[in-house]
């Protein structure tokens, strides 16, 4: 007869306690995490920026829906926004829709380099139509080619490019081919270029 049986047993008897998953998951990610930064593949300070443009964004418009004209709310309880990235006004004869449009050219373009397509693209993720998006990339002032040059700067900052591969990079940004030539020669000249 088996005297196991009726013996009570203590509570963390024959049970193995296995960790927990998703803390080995947390560390070995915090692990790479800080290998990745220790060996300069991550870029923190992208991170936050892109953060700070998309609040930026949001508060660039009035609590009632309205835009924040001159790149200042109209009330005294609203935070400031963004100032513009050009010193153009906004044309006040223009609808509301089109403000909007013009403030989310702005903003964008005070963070990071666009083409005038990839810039029409993104005011459209806002439910904007198209038309609107043309007209705020057509007035916010933005120098197409000083765009591309700043693009291409941004992505030879942190990676040696080849010449075919950067200029395929800027094609899918949608920069036109005279931005894209003009851009490759900028930083040929500054960085240079793999062939």
């Amino acid at each position: 007869m088996n005297n196991n049986i009726n013996r009570p047993q203590r509570e963390d008897q024959g049970v193995i306690k296995k960790p927990n998953v998703f803390y080995i998951l947390a560390f070995f990610t915090a692990l790479i995490m800080l290998a990745m930064y220790g060996l300069g593949e991550m870029d923190f300070d992208f991170k936050n920026e892109f953060k700070k443009m998309k609040q930026e964004i949001v508060d660039n418009i009035n609590n009632d829906g309205s835009p924040v004209v001159g790149g200042y709310s109209n009330e005294t309880t609203t935070t400031a926004a963004v100032e513009p990235a050009t010193t153009q006004p906004v044309d006040p004869n223009a609808t509301q829709k089109q403000q909007k449009a013009l403030r989310l050219a702005y903003s964008y373009l005070k963070f990071s380099a666009y083409s005038k397509e990839g810039l029409k693209d993104r005011i459209m993720d806002f439910n904007i139509t198209e038309d609107v998006a043309e007209y705020a990339v057509n007035n916010c002032g933005a120098d197409w080619v000083e765009q591309a040059r700043k693009k291409a700067e941004e992505y030879t900052k942190f990676k040696k490019w080849k010449r075919i591969d950067l200029q395929k990079q800027l094609e899918n940004d949608k920069f036109e081919q005279d931005e894209i030539n003009e851009a490759l020669q900028y930083i040929s000249s500054k960085v240079g270029l793999e062939e």
